[in-house]
């Protein structure tokens, strides 16, 4: 098995990005991981 992620970009109709604030305190494009045991559909 490998690691997946996930990660996209999200424009408002104002122009601005859409930034996340993780866990290190660093930006980054929204997004998640498919977690162990997962299933997509």
């Amino acid at each position: 098995m490998f690691p997946v992620s996930i990660k996209g970009v999200l424009v408002l109709p104002s122009d601005e990005v859409v930034l996340a604030l993780n866990d290190r305190d660093e930006w980054e494009l929204p997004g998640g991981r498919i977690e162990i045991g997962e299933r997509s559909t």
